[in-house]
C-alpha cells in the first residue's frame, strides 16, 4: 500500500508543510512518529534556536518540500541571525584572520586566526547577518571567544 502525501501544521512557525508518502513510509518503517515541525523549524532547532516564530526562521525558500506558511524573506531581510549563544563567552580581544572553510548549507565555518589558532563560528556570529557573502580565503576581524568545545569567533566582520 502506497502512503499518500499529507499537509501538516508546523508546531513552531504555524505554517503548513508537505509530508510526502515516501517520507511517511520511511518514518513508518523505522517506527518514527510524524514530524511536528517544518524543515526550516527543524533546522533552527538543530542550531539552538528554540523560541516560537510567527514565520519560519529560515524562510520558505529553504524548505525544499514546499512550506505553506511563514515568510519568503531571507534571514538577512528579517534582521540577521539570532544573538550568539549564551555559553560562548567573548574575551573582548579583537583578532584578524582568514576564513579557512565554510559550509553554507549547515551554517558554520572555521577561521584561521593570525595568532595560529583555528576558530569555529556559526552563521549567528557574522555581524549584519551577511553569512552567505563569506567565501573561503576572505580576510575577517572577529572577537575571540571561548566555549566548552574550544575557541570560537564572535562578531565577525569582513575586511
Amino acid at each position: 500500500m502506497e502512503l499518500q502525501d499529507q499537509i501538516l501544521p508546523c508546531d513552531t512557525c504555524g505554517g503548513q508543510f508537505t509530508f510526502s508518502g515516501s517520507e511517511a513510509a520511511f518514518y513508518a518503517e523505522r517506527g518514527f512518529s510524524m514530524p511536528k515541525r517544518c524543515a526550516g523549524a527543524r533546522k533552527a532547532k538543530k542550531q539552538g534556536v528554540l523560541e516560537r516564530y510567527s514565520a519560519c526562521p529560515f524562510g520558505a525558500e529553504n524548505d525544499r518540500r514546499g512550506h505553506g506558511g511563514g515568510s519568503a524573506r531571507s534571514h538577512t531581510e528579517r534582521g540577521g541571525w539570532p544573538r550568539p549563544r549564551p555559553d560562548v563567552e567573548g574575551t573582548g580581544v579583537i583578532l584578524a584572520g582568514v576564513v579557512s572553510s565554510l559550509n553554507l548549507d549547515r551554517g558554520f565555518g572555521f577561521i584561521d586566526g593570525a595568532d595560529g589558532n583555528t576558530y569555529f563560528f556559526d552563521a549567528r556570529e557574522v555581524s549584519g547577518g551577511d553569512f552567505n557573502s563569506l567565501q573561503k580565503g576572505r580576510p575577517v576581524r572577529f572577537e575571540e571567544a571561548h566555549s566548552p568545545r574550544g575557541p570560537r569567533a564572535r562578531s565577525i566582520e569582513t575586511v
